[in-house]
């Protein structure tokens, strides 16, 4: 039997037309989902960072495997509070005729609401004022990947974030730096070994 196609306005397919009908993920993957033990966002703090969240469960879907179509439905079962019904409320005012819930959609639409003002040009200072110091360049140079996500605009290209990375190193390590930039097809994760073997070489020495 062919599948029933109702007219448009129906109740039936008023979903359907807004691009938000509900995907039928298997429970067997969403009890996986609930086993991975995943994060929950409430949006009631503008100290909690919803672009680590997303970026924490991006990760689970792609160790699970999970298809975009279901990623939107699953991350319903981690909102709450406040977050939950920004959600219910964006997913109603969708137009009709919009396009499926994609999972790239979702994240923009997350971030760019519940994303707070303070904590992005919070996490922007910390980022522009990182210096390794007593860090080891190991541990600055995960710290300055771990902010950089924060400042794309500003390390849109491999120069400027090389540059960035060398001007926060120790007055040692930020001269080899700039030497090694000089390199040709030098890349930010290269350049970040690179130092940090020389460092490591040099403390052996001692």
């Amino acid at each position: 039997m062919p599948p029933q196609r109702y007219p448009r306005g129906h109740p039936s397919r008023r979903n359907v037309d807004r691009g938000v009908r509900k995907e039928v993920v298997d429970t067997s993957k969403i009890c996986e989902f609930l086993r991975m033990n995943p994060p929950s966002f409430t949006g009631s703090s503008v100290n909690k960072d919803s672009k680590n969240f997303v970026e924490e469960l991006h990760k689970m879907f792609e160790v699970m495997r999970v298809a975009d179509a279901e990623r939107v439905e699953l991350v319903t079962y981690q909102l709450k509070s406040i977050a939950r019904i920004w959600f219910d409320q964006w997913k109603k005012g969708r137009a009709e005729g919009a396009s499926i819930l994609s999972w790239a959609m979702f994240e923009s639409a997350f971030i760019g609401r519940l994303f707070s003002r303070e904590l992005r040009e919070a996490k922007l200072r910390e980022f522009l004022t990182l210096k390794q110091e007593s860090m080891s360049v190991h541990e600055y140079s995960l710290r300055f990947t771990q902010l950089s996500r924060y400042a794309l605009e500003m390390v849109a290209d491999m120069r400027s974030i090389m540059s960035v990375f060398v001007a926060g190193l120790s007055h040692l390590s930020s001269k080899k730096g700039n030497a090694t930039m000089l390199i040709g097809k030098m890349d930010i994760a290269r350049l970040m070994i690179h130092v940090q073997q020389v460092e490591e070489d040099k403390l052996r020495v001692l």
